[in-house]
């Protein structure tokens, strides 16, 4: 439920205790129980980490790279 795709790719533990959820078409995080989906990511993701200010970097097949910082993708 929540999930963009029943393939999950990548689990990451985000410092703040949400869980970010890779998957083979998109991207979703677990926070209180619930699943949501970013809309604006629906690449497979091939990689997930966190770096030490914070930013969560996503790689992904197609779009290549992508940071996510305050809650924005670029």
């Amino acid at each position: 439920d929540g999930l963009p795709h029943n393939e999950i790719t990548n689990l990451l533990n985000l410092k703040d205790g949400r869980l970010l959820i890779g998957t083979r078409s998109g991207l979703a995080m677990q926070q209180d129980g619930k699943f949501t989906a970013f809309s604006e990511l629906n690449d497979h993701i091939r990689s997930l980490y966190q770096d030490a200010d914070g930013v969560v970097w996503v790689g992904t097949y197609d779009t290549g790279l992508i940071r996510w910082k305050d809650g924005k993708f670029k």
